[in-house]
């Protein structure tokens, strides 16, 4: 559904005079809540239409820390997988869903499938909810040095997914009550963002 007023412009160019199709191949990438991945190799998840060189994906598997942990998947190949994947670890084959995969190596996976596609807006939609606090720093880790060069719109509810970022939004019944800094909206004691977070941190 097309909001009914308002405007959304990715330098200068509102979006809806671009396609849907051009707007996701060229201006962003979406990283869901729940990790999609495919029965198949770890290349063809990564990036299914072939579009990228070897080199490509291994640096964007470094950049989300899982480059390790991949180039390791060929001791743990079996039979014929494993002669595949001894020679090259991005043949390894993930199951449906990702079922051989824990859930922050999921949501990785995605995170670095966004990186190769070098799109300049990243858009995460609760990233990272589905994995625990650990995990979640973790990443949160990893995202500020991959995507340092990127645009992150980050929609969360875990309050620490936000705390580092250059501005925060605070929506409440579908509109917005606040947008600044993080730090200008802690340091006033009148500001949702401050109430919320103080609600958070004693509750931890």
């Amino acid at each position: 559904m097309e909001a009914d007023s308002g405007s959304i412009c990715i330098d200068g160019v509102d979006i809806k005079n671009i396609s849907l199709q051009v707007l996701r191949s060229n201006a962003l990438s979406v990283v869901p809540q729940d990790p999609t991945l495919f029965q198949g190799t770890i290349r063809y998840n990564l990036d299914p239409f072939n579009h990228y060189s070897d080199t490509t994906i291994w640096d964007a598997l470094e950049k989300v820390n899982l480059a390790t942990y991949v180039q390791s998947l060929a001791a743990m190949a079996l039979n014929k997988s494993f002669r595949i994947a001894e020679e090259d670890p991005l043949m390894y084959q993930i199951e449906e869903s990702g079922g051989n995969l824990s859930v922050g190596q999921r949501q990785l996976f995605c995170f670095a499938r966004a990186l190769i596609r070098n799109t300049k807006i990243i858009c995460i939609d609760e990233g990272t909810s589905s994995v625990d606090e650990k995990s979640d720093r973790t990443i949160q880790k990893a995202l500020r040095l991959a995507f340092r060069d990127h645009t992150l719109l980050v929609v969360a509810h875990r309050l620490n997914t936000v705390r580092n970022l250059d501005y925060i939004c605070v929506m409440d019944n579908g509109k917005c009550v606040e947008f600044a800094a993080p730090d200008d909206l802690l340091q006033d004691p009148t500001s949702s963002f401050s109430s919320l977070w103080n609600s958070f941190t004693q509750g931890s």
